[in-house]
């Protein structure tokens, strides 16, 4: 059986760095367990890399990508099995911290949809201001992920 996995964004944690660099907490979970951890603050435009990542596995042009954060080395190794179904592994700090679990990308499709939306509304809510949310808007329409994001839900 699969289990869930999806996107987490905790509203009013959002800043930018002197950079220009929109971060706040962020972080993954898998039926409820957090990775890399509840706590954890990243740089916002990994989204937009998580949705390149995640269109090259649901299209079959990988069978296996890395979810990345910007801060600490830590991924989610997703390997493709028999689509809707992926294994993912995360590691942190170079050791395995969840292991070979089974996760319906659908639910991760939507839920990174949905988390990037809930990102550039409270930027734009807040008055904050940072390239990274029209990296975030590019990517919703380069890969029509949002689009793709409905249909899935539709079809849950």
């Amino acid at each position: 059986m699969s289990k869930t996995a999806s996107i987490r964004f905790q509203p009013g944690s959002l800043s930018v760095a002197k950079s220009g660099s929109a971060y706040g907490r962020l972080f993954i979970t898998i039926d409820e367990t957090p990775f890399p951890e509840e706590e954890w603050s990243d740089h916002v435009v990994i989204l937009s890399w998580w949705i390149g990542e995640i269109v090259q596995i649901w299209n079959g042009d990988m069978k296996s990508v890395k979810l990345e954060f910007m801060d600490g080395p830590c991924y989610l190794q997703l390997t493709t099995e028999k689509l809707p179904n992926v294994r993912v592994i995360g590691y942190n700090d170079s050791k395995v911290k969840l292991t070979r679990e089974k996760v319906d990308l659908r639910h991760l499709i939507t839920s990174l949809s949905a988390t990037v939306k809930q990102v550039i509304q409270e930027g734009r809510e807040r008055s904050i201001e940072s390239r990274d949310f029209n990296e975030l808007k590019s990517s919703l329409q380069k890969y029509s992920f949002e689009k793709m994001a409905k249909d899935l839900a539709a079809a849950l």
